[in-house]
């Protein structure tokens, strides 16, 4: 009788447990967005003339991250070729190669395999240019986080938790409970 006692005292800690980290919320890993200086990008297409732009130069040439959840960002030079990675508030001012707005970082000179990380922590759309190649301009669009969040009314696992723990009480709780009324004659 003392081993069930215990074992229901030990399955419902185990539940009470279990139920408990069931509510907690999942982390939240905040994730990097990669973008490759492809083979080539240092080469501009034929026909390139002062003033137009390429899709050769970024890959993915544009990106849409949300602060909070993916707003890093690293640029890496697949290409045989020196490059930088110079990150401009506001969006293209100038279709020369480059823009007047004001740069917020620069990688400096990157060699092939080498990398650039730069976290973004204000919404709005920013310029990515690289100083060596005027036909290398991306763009970098960065969100707001989200306010808003749907919580059920009665959160589930606790509506779980509760059910386990009333069910371990009786379990628990019956065989110490004797019958109300008048005990049965001996047969």
């Amino acid at each position: 009788m003392k081993s069930t006692n215990l074992a229901a005292a030990g399955a419902l800690t185990f539940m009470f447990l279990s139920g408990i980290l069931a509510m907690l919320p999942a982390s939240s890993a905040v994730t990097t967005v990669n973008i490759a200086i492809p083979a080539g990008a240092g080469t501009p297409e034929s026909g390139w003339a002062s003033g137009s732009t390429t899709l050769d130069g970024f890959s993915p040439l544009s990106v849409t991250v949300v602060i909070g959840v993916n707003n890093s960002v690293t640029w890496t030079n697949d290409d045989t070729v020196f490059h930088t990675v110079t990150v401009h508030s506001g969006g293209p001012t100038s279709t020369s190669g480059g823009s007047t707005a004001s740069a917020l970082a620069d990688s400096g000179q990157l060699t092939q395999g080498k990398t650039f990380s730069y976290t973004f922590t204000t919404a709005g759309t920013y310029t990515i240019t690289c100083d060596y190649h005027a036909w290398m301009i991306g763009t970098v669009t960065v969100d707001a986080a989200s306010t808003t969040t749907t919580t059920p009314e009665f959160p589930v696992a606790l509506l779980g938790v509760i059910l386990f723990a009333v069910v371990a009480l009786v379990l628990i709780a019956a065989p110490k409970v004797r019958p109300l009324g008048p005990k049965p004659a001996p047969v």
